[in-house]
């Protein structure tokens, strides 16, 4: 997704309204960036070539997790948030195990990676949000 967050309309509002130009405004506001929650590499198969030689196959899988609708400077938008990353995790695994029966690493082990991986960008996202809501005044973590 390419849009702002659903919020950033009422922020730049609040920044204009509060004096602050509506290019400060524009520049407050991060670009909304999906969370991409990625299934760690699953190894599939060892190939062998007519010399002996091998090798691994791997495949991986990724998911756009949108959060246009939260407004990540409030706490309970920061747990659906996460809520959703964790539903995206469970899912893409779950998708390569039945894929990929005999795959490692195993499917809980693929959702735990996925999702601690995933909640870095959450982390991140959520810093910005708070910057800009603290910019305003409307913080509310």
């Amino acid at each position: 997704m390419t849009g702002k967050i659903v919020a950033s309309g009422a922020t730049l509002v609040l920044l204009v309204a509060s004096g602050a130009s509506a290019a400060q405004a524009q520049s407050a506001v991060p670009e909304l960036k999906p969370v991409t929650v990625t299934a760690p590499q699953i190894v599939y198969r060892r190939v062998f070539d007519n010399r002996g030689y091998g090798y691994v196959e791997e495949t991986s899988m990724s998911i756009a997790v949108d959060y246009g609708d939260l407004d990540l400077a409030r706490v309970a938008d920061v747990r659906e948030l996460e809520g959703r990353v964790s539903k995206a995790a469970t899912t893409i695994c779950e998708e390569l195990a039945e894929q990929i029966p005999n795959g490692r690493p195993s499917p809980s082990v693929c959702v735990k990676r996925a999702t601690a991986d995933a909640l870095v960008q959450v982390e991140k996202a959520v810093q910005d949000a708070v910057r800009v809501a603290n910019a305003v005044g409307v913080a509310d973590l």
